[in-house]
């Protein structure tokens, strides 16, 4: 078993009391589900891209090397990431698939990597189970297919985990720099990683003071200002150079304020989870979030119990990110407690391997609790492969199919517009479509041609364009839909008759 800091599980032994995996053959099944993982990230890299996308090549990929050292061009810059795409174009030329290639990639190096954190505090068997799980998982598939720092920084994440529970297990400095490194390259790609490594500091203190043994309290002070100075030293360097676009980006009013609130996030985070299930019903759906939000609080508690650090690790972060991006933006998106996903996966599949030993126990037949582990990792897999087809099906956005059709369907002397969260049609495809956020310039249109109008994400849209929002709600009804897999990203078409001279106001 497990020593309190979080020790590597050493007996071949698994929780339910069955014999584990030996190394080779722990190894050759973690090779196989690394293929797998590869393979799913592979399939449809190049499909369409969506409008965060879209902003980061136009704005930021293509600058020229030495002025991305340099700049912070605001929220929907992840620094390192940039600098890793605008690469990776340099040498494969720019295409979807090339400006996603370093996501793909570390989203691929995340699932090994989860079966090393994940062996820090339980057997090889239940160690695969959890990196099984995250090779196919839909969420981090569609994110290693999304040209931004996510799945590097969920990577960063795991590995910075990885570290500091070897750093308390064997008292090495170099061990608590290595969590430095990886926490500081992932503030690197995304500054909410500052909250996280906050979390961690937190964690770390409050693990010292209530359960680490009199070793660990020699070496733990020594070791967090090794850790924590790491990862500032290796952000505060990184941004420097580009401090004033910092500065400037954090201290002006972002008009998401009251659109993209914590409310809403949650909302969305939760409706995310259920959808993705493809139940077909929401009503399933909620029960599989269930079920999953039970094995996690099993998980915890089995966690609290025997691997403290592991659990505070995992537990305080997201709620001290919560917090930070709250006080220091007043928004919150749901992609921002992306970088938990790996954790969170190891503490579920521990408590669904807590959940079927104490089931084994209860009946006196292991061989129950052996079965009931088995048969819930498998049934997650075949759940999560049958849930893919839904992110190959469609692009994240389809700007170019709606371009296309309007294209066609539209008159020569037809008036087009977008909204201002549409730009794609303008930056990426270059069209000279105009764009409107106040009803006038549409009405004007409409009283000339017939116009039409194109719009995407109806939540923030109705937040900072609220007068398009009432026009579409009273005369576009049933707009053409093009489906994509960003949540509210479905891009909508409207064809607005032309209005008799007479009618002058909405």
């Amino acid at each position: 078993m497990t020593r309190r800091g979080g020790a590597p599980v050493r007996d071949r032994r698994g929780a339910d009391g069955g014999r584990d995996l030996d190394s080779s053959t722990a190894l050759a099944v973690l090779v196989a589900v690394t293929l797998v993982a590869a393979v799913a990230r592979a399939i449809g890299l190049g499909s369409g891209l969506w409008l965060d996308e879209a902003n980061s090549l136009t704005k930021v990929f293509r600058l020229p090397f030495g002025e991305m050292l340099r700049s912070y061009k605001g929220e929907n810059d992840h620094p390192l990431y940039s600098m890793l795409a605008h690469a990776s174009m340099a040498l494969l030329g720019e295409s979807a698939w090339s400006v996603r290639l370093p996501a793909a990639l570390f989203g691929v190096a995340t699932v090994p990597m989860l079966y090393l954190l994940a062996r820090r505090i339980a057997p090889r068997t239940e160690s695969l189970a959890s990196a099984a799980i995250l090779a196919v998982a839909y969420h981090h598939v569609w994110f290693s297919q999304n040209a931004r720092g996510y799945t590097a920084v969920a990577f960063f994440t795991v590995f910075g985990l990885w570290a500091l529970l070897r750093a308390v297990e064997t008292g090495r400095m170099r061990d608590f720099a290595l969590y430095g490194l990886g926490t500081g390259l992932a503030a690197c790609i995304h500054l909410t990683m500052v909250f996280v490594s906050i979390g961690h500091a937190l964690a770390l203190a409050l693990f010292g003071l209530t359960r680490a043994t009199p070793r660990e309290r020699a070496f733990l002070p020594r070791g967090a200002v090794v850790a924590f100075g790491t990862a500032a030293a290796i952000t505060l360097a990184f941004y420097l150079p580009r401090i004033s676009g910092v500065l400037g980006t954090f201290g002006e009013q972002t008009p998401w304020v009251g659109v993209s609130t914590p409310k809403w996030a949650m909302g969305e985070l939760l409706g995310g989870l259920v959808g993705a299930w493809g139940l077909g019903s929401a009503a399933l759906g909620l029960l599989a979030v269930a079920g999953g939000a039970g094995l996690l609080i099993a998980g915890f508690a089995d966690s609290f119990r025997a691997r403290p650090l592991f659990a505070l690790l995992v537990l305080i972060p997201p709620f001290a990110l919560y917090a930070g991006s709250v006080a220091v933006r007043g928004v919150l998106y749901p992609r921002f407690f992306f970088f938990a996903i790996g954790p969170v996966l190891v503490v579920v599949v521990r408590g669904l391997f807590a959940v079927a030993d104490r089931i084994g126990r209860i009946l006196g037949r292991p061989a129950v609790g052996r079965f009931v582990s088995a048969a819930g990792v498998v049934a997650a897999v075949v759940a999560s492969l049958a849930m893919l087809p839904s992110n190959y099906r469609y692009p994240k956005q389809d700007y170019a199919g709606a371009a296309r059709w309007v294209t066609e369907q539209a008159g020569p002397s037809d008036h087009i517009f977008t909204v201002p969260s549409s730009s794609p049609f303008q930056t990426l495809l270059g069209l000279s479509w105009k764009v409107a956020c106040e009803v006038e310039p549409v009405l004007a249109s409409r009283r000339e041609a017939t116009t039409w109008l194109l719009w995407t994400f109806p939540h923030h849209m109705a937040g900072i364009c609220p007068q398009i929002a009432a026009l579409i709600e009273r005369d576009c009804p049933q707009p053409r839909t093009f489906r994509g897999t960003v949540g509210g990203g479905d891009i909508r078409v409207c064809r607005l008759e032309r209005l008799p001279p007479a009618v002058a106001t909405p």
